[in-house]
């Protein structure tokens, strides 16, 4: 820092490609460190240091290239700017390796990984604004390098899909497939043996970057140098995130039930913005005069802001309010990886096409490179496609199986061929269809909403639902070989049957629907599955109410013959209530009613 601080630059001893080469070289290794280091947090303490140690050796090159490229500045306003872009890299590389140290140190501290992927990003974005500055090359070339940086730094968010990186809806993640880890994130915890991760009262990244650049815009606006475009350009910085802090203080404080919290933020949005409205006061008074007198005053009033965003930067990294990682099952780290195998495709292929395409900027006019640039495009577009299915799998678990199964017990049925099942009583297997049939109708209306709007949920839901199932054709086909009357038996495997092809009708449409509230085209017919799908849980009920009213009065009826054998073999009543001829004209009587009855049945 103490050379960025020099107001006389020593002379540059290179030539502007020399020096200009050098820069793109030790930019890149600095953004390539800045992924080991990240890569370094998940290993052994001693990787972190090395690669610690390896980040501060490139940003030292780096800051070398850079003074030596200001020195080839033209104007002194632009060997300012380029001195005040490396401060800015300087400040991001210093977050990073703070953020790296604070999650070596507490591996589940909240949003600790978060946080650290957005500080690498931050050293990324500083160095390709200094590039952009700094570069002249043939169009096109810088942008191409800007493009391989940022892509570099996108591949370690791919490394830890167990954290919501925006909040993106499901659908919205496949419009803007760059953020396919929280995509990712979405499929994981869809797993019903996975835990969601809870969404915080506030983002503690959003308050880290807004400190950031409120630091650097106040350097910015009291550093003697700077001129009146800068100072403008500062002042515009502070009043965009001062608003930005403000309005996210207004809503958390909204949204939390705890008062001590709610004043605080409260608070904290009055300080913030009264300290800002100080602040730009002296700014329009250093803007119509730039005497000392006027930065000093600047410099007084950026003190009480700096302090207020820090304090508030501060609280907003409480654990209470930050968001807490999701736990992602076995299960949901399989269903990650195609996406996760698709998303790395992607990239690799895409910076296999730009760096094809910044050889093109340098010749465009040579046939093989058009022809690798062709096939790389073509890798790109493939493994796109392939992303975005593995995104809108939707798993059916066997519901189509289970039907098959209903369809030949049905013909078993028709033949009179249908086993019975001996392991259990015909009271049992009613209870157990009647209980996975109230399961499936209860979740009906969850899976409906999920679909319209709720993709995180979608997923759980329908493996939710798909698990039940099995279960319906076991015991659907088990009433059936225990009851004797055919069209009973017909009716209750048609019925499961339907119930299970009205499930698939549902599944499709939740596929269709996929949980976007955009796909406002596919609502309708999510709503008429769900009212199919409940009439067919309605008519099954319907039947088994019916056969367990009279498996209840069979029940009884045996129940109270089998009392009457049992009294048959207790002795006679010493006090007898009537006469023998009574007794004899009551046995004729119901034994002959018991006669007819029989024939009847």
């Amino acid at each position: 820092n103490t050379a960025l601080d020099l107001l006389q630059l020593p002379p540059s001893s290179k030539s502007f490609q020399e020096a200009q080469s050098e820069l793109n070289q030790a930019a890149a290794d600095l953004n390539q460190s800045a992924g080991e280091v990240v890569h370094a947090t998940r290993g052994q303490s001693g990787e972190l240091a090395a690669a610690s140690g390896k980040f501060s050796d490139d940003f030292d090159e780096f800051l070398d290239a850079g003074i030596e490229m200001a020195g080839q500045a033209q104007t002194k306003e632009d060997q300012i700017q380029v001195i005040g872009n490396l401060k800015s890299i300087s400040m991001a590389s210093s977050k990073l390796l703070l953020a790296a140290k604070s999650l070596s140190v507490d591996p589940g501290a909240p949003n600790a990984k978060n946080l650290l992927a957005a500080a690498a990003r931050a050293v990324t974005e500083s160095i390709n604004q200094l590039i952009t500055l700094c570069t002249q090359q043939a169009p096109g070339q810088k942008e191409c390098d800007n493009a391989l940086r940022e892509l570099e730094t996108v591949k370690g968010m791919l490394d830890n899909p167990n954290e919501p990186v925006s909040d993106l809806s499901y659908f919205d993640c496949i419009e803007g497939v760059m953020e396919n880890s929280k995509a990712a994130y979405l499929v994981g915890i869809s797993d019903p043996n996975s835990q969601a991760g809870q969404q915080g009262l506030v983002d503690p990244i959003q308050f880290a970057r807004a400190n950031q650049a409120i630091q650097m815009a106040c350097q910015n606006l009291v550093d003697p140098a700077s001129s009146p475009s800068q100072v403008l350009s500062a002042a515009t910085i502070v009043a965009k995130h001062t608003s930005a802090l403000c309005n996210a203080c207004r809503i958390a404080s909204s949204k939390t039930a705890n008062p001590v919290a709610k004043r605080h933020f409260v608070q904290s949005a009055k300080e913030v913005a009264n300290s800002t409205a100080n602040l730009v006061k002296t700014i329009k008074a250093l803007d119509g005069d730039f005497s000392e007198e006027n930065r000093n005053k600047c410099r007084i009033a950026t003190a009480p802001l700096i302090e207020a965003v820090e304090n508030l930067t501060a609280f907003a990294s409480n654990p209470e309010f930050v968001s807490i990682p999701a736990q992602i099952s076995t299960e949901g780290s399989r269903a990650q990886e195609p996406i996760l195998v698709s998303a790395k495709t992607m990239l690799e292929s895409s910076s296999l096409l730009i760096k094809t395409a910044r050889s093109l900027a340098i010749n465009p006019k040579d046939p093989p490179t058009w022809s690798v640039l062709a096939g790389h495009s073509h890798t790109v577009s493939e493994s796109i496609k392939s992303l975005i299915t593995s995104i809108r799998y939707v798993f059916y678990n066997g519901i189509n199986r289970c039907i098959r199964d209903i369809e030949q017990a049905s013909l078993a049925a028709v033949s009179q061929s249908l086993a019975t099942r001996d392991d259990i009583s015909v009271e049992a297997l009613q209870e157990q269809l009647t209980s996975v049939v109230q399961e499936i109708g209860h979740l009906i209306d969850p899976i409906a909403t999920a679909a319209r709007g709720e993709a995180a949920q979608l997923g759980h839901k329908v493996t939710q639902l798909a698990s039940y199932f099995e279960p319906l054709v076991l015991a659907a086909v088990g009433v059936a070989s225990k009851t004797l009357d055919h069209q009973q038996q017909m009716t209750v495997l048609d019925q499961s049957k339907t119930l299970a092809e009205s499930a698939l009708q549902m599944l499709y449409a939740a596929k269709e629907g996929g949980g976007n509230p955009k796909a406002s085209h596919t609502h309708d017919a999510i709503t008429e599955a769900a009212q199919l799908m409940k009439e067919a849980v309605d008519d099954i009920m319907v039947t088994l109410n019916e056969a367990a009213s009279e498996v209840g009065m069979v029940g009884g009826m045996v129940d109270s013959i089998t009392e009457a054998m049992s009294k048959l073999d207790e002795s006679t009543p010493a006090d007898p209530k009537g006469t023998f001829v009574d007794y004899q004209t009551t046995v004729v009587k119901y034994s002959k009613a018991i006669a007819i009855t029989a024939q009847e049945m």
